[in-house]
């Protein structure tokens, strides 16, 4: 890269960067050249080039020219996510790299290579490459911002697929902190925050995933990315649903609607409607959730958990309209669905949904509940712990069993306050 080469000559010759420059440009800005994070102009390059007695082009040329030609491709193509186009270059680089004397192109090309990895999903590959950079170079990489925050851009999103959750939120607070630094792209700040919302959503800590969601929208809208705007949008919706905001959420998810039916982006509207289904639901507008959850389940557009969410809060809207022969057919699609789609919150649902509509509420029913809070207990999902809690106390308390009704109903209370 340029901004090596005119380091390294400036370094060979004993010069400081004060003064080469002095009535070229700021220091700060030649920091930058030489770090790679900031591109100068040809002018610039030249005047740079001639204090320190070299040909711009000699400069570029004696210095690995034409690995520098490869790589800065290579580079790009990354981070536009081209991936198909990086990897074509990868075996010419391969054999540059090998003759390059370059140490800051060797770690690069290490870190890109890394995050083409971890883009395109190729888990095996991602690991070796990260073992290596750890091995060999994580203590180098400080001294290059840009290169430092790209690497731990592409370490987030390694150990999300690995499913390591809070260790890639503790690297996006880290991400967080080095846009401060560094000079990079709305679209670059929005995935980062949107990727640190969908983290804190994961750990439930749903005010600070709405905060860093609102962020990520500013972000997107300020450079028209509608694809990540929906999806930030739906975010913000879900979790004000879950923080019982019942206003803002219906407010996030209409106007996320109204953009994906104009854009005619038919998954988007489906998960919409499936939101807007969730929440009116919640907010006991039994006639308007059952119009969004037919609505989306006729697009045929959501993926199995999704699609068994959807059947089962159908069958639940109509369970409590005492329309019993439509809560009954959907339970049953909700049923003959758990061999394709074997989500085992779904299986407690649906044969508690089954024994209700059939008032089978004996001892197998009373098992099948015990069972169930025992499960959402361990999975923290505290809705279901209050939801089945509760129904097992009412058991109890008609069959007599004060003791065991007092029980359940102070776990139900405990899981609210959750």
């Amino acid at each position: 890269m340029i901004g090596e080469r005119i380091r390294y000559f400036r370094k060979l010759k004993n010069i400081t960067q004060k003064d080469l420059a002095d009535g070229i440009c700021a220091i700060s800005y030649l920091s930058k050249i030489e770090n790679g994070v900031a591109t100068a102009s040809e002018e610039v390059i030249n005047m740079l080039c001639e204090r320190l007695g070299l040909d711009s082009e000699e400069a570029v040329n004696e210095f690995d020219g034409g690995l520098l030609r490869v790589f800065t491709q290579f580079k790009g193509n990354v981070k536009n996510r081209n991936f198909s186009e990086a990897e074509k270059l990868i075996p010419e680089l391969n054999g540059l790299i090998q003759e390059s004397q370059s140490q800051e192109i060797r770690i690069q090309y290490d870190i890109y290579l890394f995050g083409l990895y971890v883009f395109t999903g190729q888990v095996k590959q991602s690991t070796i490459q990260y073992q290596k950079i750890h091995q060999t170079s994580i203590d180098l990489l400080s001294q290059w911002p840009q290169i430092f925050f790209d690497y731990y851009y592409y370490l987030s999103l390694y150990l999300c697929r690995k499913e390591e959750f809070h260790k890639a939120m503790k690297c996006n607070e880290k991400l967080i902190g080095l846009m401060k630094l560094i000079e990079i792209s709305e679209i670059e700040k929005g995935r980062i925050y949107f990727n640190q919302a969908w983290l804190y959503t994961h750990h439930r800590l749903y005010f600070q995933s709405i905060q860093v969601a609102r962020n990520a929208i500013e972000s997107f809208e300020a450079e028209f990315d509608i694809e990540n705007l929906l999806d930030s949008l739906i975010l913000i919706g879900v979790n004000q649903r879950r923080i019982q905001d019942y206003y803002e959420s219906e407010k996030f998810l209409k106007r996320a609607l109204q953009l994906s039916e104009k854009l005619q982006k038919t998954h988007t509207i489906a998960i919409t409607q499936h939101n807007l289904g969730y929440l009116y639901s919640d907010m006991g507008r039994s006639l308007e959730a059952i119009d969004q959850l037919q609505s989306a389940f006729q697009s045929a557009q959501l993926s199995g958990n999704e699609l068994l969410c959807l059947i089962y809060l159908l069958s639940k809207e109509y369970m409590k309209l005492e329309q019993f022969g439509a809560a009954m057919e959907w339970c049953d699609k909700g049923l003959s669905l758990l061999d394709t789609f074997p989500y085992r919150e779904y299986h407690f649902h649906f044969h508690l949904q089954y024994m209700e509509i059939r008032n089978l509420e004996n001892e197998q029913y009373e098992e099948t509940l015990r069972e169930a809070i025992d499960f959402f207990e361990k999975e923290q999902l505290n809705q279901y712990v209050v939801e089945y809690a509760e129904k097992l106390a009412n058991y109890y308390f008609q069959n007599t069993k004060y003791k065991k009704a007092s029980e359940l109903y102070r776990l139900a209370n405990k899981a609210r306050h959750n």
